[in-house]
């Protein structure tokens, strides 16, 4: 779109936005009201948000919800009773790789559907979320706790955005897709807690806190927070022992310094955003460690 064209079109795109800013007022546990005022700023800015923004709708509008891969579990039926190291392959792929495409598109439509409110783009969005509640989370095995939570994050951010377009029962429905979701979470949390398959201390155990945390906050069950702040090998102990003198996470990776971090910080954002009476940003355990540290 040439610069006058765009000029010329401005004052009308921005009436059109002006008129989505009451849909907004339900946000503020994973995006808030300011964080798309400042993107859909960006798409008027004429510079580098801009042309992502574009980057992002041309994504969007690309996406064929009817090409996206079956989430049938036959595969789970067919071969859970082998051992969890032959089942690698099929786990990541079903857990894993599967669910992300569904993911990806999701976010890519929910995001310009906020972006781009005249292009009627949740609609498309809903359809996409609708579609993955069907997931089954039948799965077992070392790794479907954190493959969960991580696309799992995703797909609760999309459905804060996109919930008050849902019937009843469509709500219904997703909010018993979110409730596998966490029942198999928990599950696989409390076989590392007892078995320990990655040792005493791993990130694994911050995400599957963290879905008990996101969904606490979400679903206003703040039991749930408290479980996942305290569980055993949760957060807090993560702080306590899971850090070097230096800062660096016990695995003495910049990779899974990483993967055992961004849990957290997704967390202390949560908590951030949902005005939550415990702030991770600010912790210290008793020997000075705290999330801060991880990243100076």
């Amino acid at each position: 779109m040439s610069y006058v064209l765009l000029l010329c079109l401005l004052p009308g795109i921005q009436d059109a936005m002006m008129a989505f800013d009451d849909d907004l007022e339900h946000l503020g546990l994973f995006i808030t009201e300011q964080d798309v005022h400042r993107a859909r700023a960006g798409r008027l800015a004429l510079d580098f948000h801009a042309t992502e923004a574009e980057k992002l709708l041309e994504r969007a509008r690309a996406v064929d919800v009817a090409a996206l891969p079956s989430l049938d579990d036959s595969w789970w039926a067919e071969n859970q009773g082998l051992p969890w190291s032959q089942t690698y392959p099929g786990i990541n792929h079903y857990t894993g790789q599967v669910p992300r495409e569904w993911t990806a598109a999701l976010q890519n439509t929910m995001r310009a559907a906020l972006l781009y409110p005249e292009e009627g783009l949740d609609a498309q969005a809903r359809d996409i979320l609708l579609g993955l509640s069907e997931y089954s989370f039948a799965y077992e095995h070392f790794d479907v706790g954190l493959n969960y939570t991580t696309w799992g994050r995703q797909v609760l951010e999309a459905y804060e955005v996109l919930q008050p377009g849902f019937t009843e029962a469509e709500r219904a429905q997703i909010d018993a897709f979110f409730k596998r979701m966490l029942e198999a979470i928990q599950q696989n949390h409390e076989y590392w807690i007892e078995h320990e398959p990655g040792g005493a201390l791993n990130n694994h155990y911050a995400w599957h806190c963290l879905a008990m945390i996101m969904y606490g906050l979400f679903y206003d069950e703040p039991e749930l927070v408290e479980a996942g702040l305290h569980s055993p090998k949760g957060p807090l102990d993560s702080l306590q022992y899971g850090f070097r003198d230096n800062g660096l996470w016990l695995e003495a990776s910049i990779n899974y310094h990483f993967t055992a971090t961004v849990p957290l910080v997704i967390m202390a954002e949560l908590l951030e955003n949902a005005d939550y009476p415990f702030s991770l940003w600010d912790y210290e355990t008793d020997d000075g460690h705290s999330l801060r540290q991880a990243y100076d």
